[in-house]
């Protein structure tokens, strides 16, 4: 009866994490892993732990998860290298429970459900339906709306799909002792989920899927040998016509996925953009080569490292897009090598105790999928990370897990741990367990009024909406579980509206508070630097500006960050010529020139500020009756800016320009000389008669001023000059 409950209370976590734990949410991580971890302590209790010895895999993947959980602690930013943690606790719980076998029905009974209700959804969808997710319950950005069934994007549709298909294909193959009508009902939906998983979109699974066929085909093979020779011959016909049929739907299904993928029309193709983040990534590694950087720093570590071919309004990564590179990056060659050494020993051990055939005869289809979808998660994981999300997170550890299926009897025996060994492995299931659990609890909890208010996407999905992202919620979830998205979330809120009372300081402590946690966070340096400007507090600002400089400067195109600094200098220079210090305020001026030069975005408005920049320290030249410094100015801009943006009709730059160096003209004949006011004169005329040319106009007003130039220079003309 224990077993039963335990089985029911399993059934019931997974389907929790198949609704929920499909985006990036943290809220949703935490009670994913709650649920996962009460099912984990209820069934080592119940007894479900394996009783298998522990050879090497097995140890290799404690001493890898043991590297992982300690770079993550270790990391500079906790709150992103955090989900790393969660994520890997959340998995070896599940595969430590997976291990013992006994829960192999309820995972089939899960798969089965899950795979069929995101074939039926995205049928729907395909119908441009719009059925209602589980995520639109505690999210108001789900992000499924799009042809994803309950995922949130098409890798992670098409990897969960691909692992489930070829689960429930191995087994409708394989599970020979379980009922004919079963297996066939199995194979209709495995078959389902892969056609599911190849129209996604995402050409990742398309590659794990024809990797996974292969060896299909492959352990199909050696299995036949089996069988009596008519019986094998049979078998093996029929196992090349079902490759055949195969390869034809992956490559008809394949050449549509590919083919509209790259006529998506991007600045950038994807494949493009995956490389250079590699590329990237391979950079940030050598930083640290043997023990990496910390969890999750690739997100704000790419940007020291950016590939100067990208836009970041093309690409602004979270992650490598290759689940290799990112524990090369993050973790160092340490993490890398452990994880590959965890997961080839266990891929190992499938492949090894299939071909001595020392796995049970009922169990045999256990290893098989343990093996085939391992495969999936290697393949898929080159170029994608759907492994991220708590749902595939959850596939992946069962089928390494299902790598090491319950041994033949005849080596049962031998292959049993010892007693003490098994109280001490048993021990630490529960001690993981509730590691995980308590933890996850904690975070549970803190997130319950972002959970009520359908705010639990706290990352990019999230925007300043009064209406919905209740300040109340999120002050009651930062007070329980600081994190410094939420900090920042407040922070934007007060910010949107500064003109109530006490508003501004508190954005200003929030913002302050998420760079004390994440102090490469962009976006709060902005917006606390943005605060600084408001008050006329310039010099802060400009320290805050220079703190974020090599991690804001490749998001330039997409923040406009040199243009934004560069008005805060002119600020500072406006400060100085109002205190009269025109020196000062000039040399602010040839910092804000500096800076956009600095630029990659070449938008309009950086050029007319630009521009104007210029005009200023021109002012400032002529104000000082610095007149050699003012033409060579002019002469610069010249060179500096297109012809368009000095021409702007708006702008009315020769017209300045003219009244400038009339006013000057008529000051230097005043103070008697006549020589240099000639010169200026000239100058300002030649301004005005531009202004006209480019205005395509004669209005009175200039031709006021022209006929008094012109009366200036007979006067100075009569006098010698």
């Amino acid at each position: 009866m224990m077993a039963i409950l335990v089985k029911c209370i399993w059934v019931l976590a997974l389907l929790f994490v198949a609704g929920f734990g499909v985006t990036l949410s943290w809220v949703m991580l935490a009670m994913s892993a709650l649920c996962v971890a009460f099912a984990g302590v209820l069934g080592t209790a119940a007894g479900f732990y394996s009783r298998q010895r522990w050879s090497v895999p097995g140890m290799l993947l404690l001493a890898a998860s043991v590297y992982f959980f300690y770079r993550a602690w270790s990391s500079p930013v906790w709150d992103l290298a955090k989900e790393d943690a969660l994520l890997l606790g959340l998995g070896l719980v599940v595969y430590l429970v997976s291990r013992c076998g006994r829960l192999c029905g309820a995972w089939m009974l899960v798969l089965a459900v899950v795979a069929v209700v995101n074939i039926s959804y995205f049928g729907l969808q395909k119908l441009e339906l719009d059925p209602m997710v589980p995520m639109d319950l505690v999210s108001v950005k789900a992000e499924q709306s799009a042809d994803f069934g309950w995922f949130q994007d098409y890798g992670a549709l098409g990897n969960g799909m691909a692992i489930m298909g070829w689960v429930l294909l191995c087994f409708a193959t394989w599970a020979r002792d379980k009922a004919k009508l079963l297996r066939v009902a199995m194979a209709v939906v495995g078959v389902l989920a892969l056609v599911v998983a190849m129209m996604s979109g995402s050409r990742s699974a398309i590659m794990s899927i024809a990797v996974a066929g292969v060896l299909y085909s492959v352990v199909s093979w050696v299995y036949s040998e089996r069988f009596a020779y008519r019986l094998r011959q049979r078998v093996r016909t029929s196992l090349v016509l079902i490759t055949l049929a195969g390869c034809v739907g992956l490559g008809v299904l394949g050449y549509l996925t590919f083919a509209e993928r790259a006529g998506e029309g991007d600045a950038m193709p994807e494949t493009n953009i995956r490389l250079a983040y590699w590329g990237m990534a391979v950079e940030q590694a050598m930083d640290s080569p043997v023990t990496g950087t910390g969890a999750r720093s690739f997100s704000y570590e790419c940007f020291r490292h950016w590939n100067t071919n990208l836009k970041t309004i093309e690409a602004n990564p979270e992650f490598v897009h290759n689940e290799y590179l990112q524990a090369w990056s993050d973790y160092g060659l340490v993490g890398l090598l452990l994880m590959l050494a965890a997961l080839l020993s266990h891929w190992g051990v499938a492949v090894y105790r299939l071909y001595q055939q020392e796995v049970d005869e009922d169990r045999h289809w256990v290893a098989v999928a343990g093996l085939i979808g391992l495969t999936v998660v290697m393949v898929h994981s080159l170029t994608d990370f759907p492994q991220r999300l708590p749902w595939d997170l959850c596939l992946a550890a069962m089928c390494l897990a299902w790598c090491y299926p319950r041994v033949a009897m005849k080596n049962r025996e031998a292959q049993s741990s010892g007693k003490w060994l098994q109280v001490a492995l048993v021990m630490l299931q529960i001690v993981i367990s509730l590691a995980v659990g308590s933890y996850a609890a904690r975070e549970a909890w803190a997130g319950r009024s972002l959970v009520e208010s359908q705010q639990v996407r706290e990352d990019g999905a999230w925007e300043v909406d009064t209406k919905v992202a209740r300040l109340r919620e999120l002050e009651r979830a930062s007070e329980a579980s600081p994190d410094f998205r939420r900090y920042l979330n407040l922070a934007r809120l007060y910010h949107a509206d500064l003109s109530k009372e006490g508003a501004t300081e508190a954005a200003v402590a929030h913002y302050e508070k998420s760079l004390e946690r994440h102090p490469y966070n962009v976006v709060a340096a902005l917006g606390l630097a943005a605060i600084h400007t408001g008050q006329r507090q310039f010099e802060k600002a400009d320290e805050v500006y220079a703190s974020i400089e090599t991690y804001a400067a490749a998001r330039d195109w997409w923040f406009e960050f040199y243009l934004t600094w560069a008005r805060n200098k002119a600020y500072q220079a406006y400060q100085m010529t109002e205190s009269g210090d025109w020196d000062a305020a000039d040399t602010y001026l040839v910092e804000a020139i500096d800076l956009l030069g600095k630029a990659s975005s070449k938008s309009e408005p950086r050029l007319e500020f630009m521009r104007d920049v210029y005009l200023n320290r021109i002012r400032l030249a002529m104000a000082g009756e610095n007149y050699k410094k003012a033409g060579e100015l002019w002469v610069e801009v010249n060179e500096m800016l297109p012809v368009w943006v000095i021409h702007d009709r708006e702008a009315r730059v020769h017209r300045s320009l003219g009244e400038l160096y009339m006013r000057s003209a008529a000051s230097e004949w005043k103070k008697r000389d006549p020589a240099l006011a000639k010169v200026l004169f000239e100058k300002a005329r030649q301004f005005f008669v531009d202004d006209q040319n480019i205005s395509g106009k004669q209005e009175s007003w200039r031709l006021e001023r022209i006929n008094y130039i012109d009366q200036q220079l007979k006067l100075i003309g009569v006098a010698g000059f």
